[in-house]
């Protein structure tokens, strides 16, 4: 009895580890899913690595927010975080709808490329409807922000098509992943960034 007892209490002991190992599990699937395509980070679960693959045709948009060093010295810190949270939720439920792959966001740009890892033919037309949308997100939120008497952050958003180079950089552990990446970009884009900033409420196509 006694050792039925003591098979019973372990056999208890190893559903609930296996419970908990399972639940991890998942989690960290979803985090990686959330971080990167679903077919980079099955590549990356399978082999522990994901080669960098090239693409002769892909449509990269980045935005950021006129002014922004400006608005955000005026405003406090918490305030801040929630209105670039705000749009940025936006923008996610865009591109989702567009299935537009988000790259990355530093500070108030937000980057992302509609062709990749998945190629298809309507890329340009995707990230267009989704920077349309976008332009007339930020342009009701304007209004909202100007009756209440806040400062608003006014979109400037460059488009570029080309040729482009993904992959995978700073990968120590899973599921910290440092992002997905876009290198070897056409030299236009660089002109299209910096045409970017010379302008708001349009978007800037190359």
């Amino acid at each position: 009895m006694i050792f039925a007892g003591v098979v019973y209490r372990q056999r208890i002991k190893i559903g609930q580890e296996k419970k908990i190992s399972d639940a991890e599990k998942r989690r960290s699937d979803e985090l990686l899913l959330n971080i990167l395509p679903e077919e980079v980070a099955e590549e990356l679960k399978a082999t522990g690595s994901a080669k960098a693959k090239a693409f002769t045709m892909v449509t990269v948009m980045l935005t950021d927010f006129k002014d922004f060093t400006t608005i955000s010295e005026k405003i406090s810190a918490e305030l801040l975080v929630a209105e670039i949270h705000h749009c940025f939720s936006a923008f996610d439920r865009i591109i989702q709808k567009y299935k537009i792959e988000k790259i990355k966001t530093i500070g108030d740009a937000y980057l992302c490329a509609s062709g990749l890892p998945v190629s298809n033919y309507s890329h340009a037309t995707e990230i267009v409807r989704a920077a349309l949308e976008m332009r007339d997100f930020m342009h009701r939120r304007k209004m909202e922000k100007e009756a209440l008497g806040e400062m608003p952050f006014e979109i400037r958003i460059g488009i570029h098509t080309g040729p482009v180079v993904a992959g995978i950089v700073g990968v120590k552990n899973m599921p910290m992943i440092s992002g997905a990446i876009l290198s070897t970009l056409l030299p236009a884009w660089n002109k299209t960034v910096k045409q970017v900033k010379s302008i708001s409420a349009r978007i800037r196509m190359s």
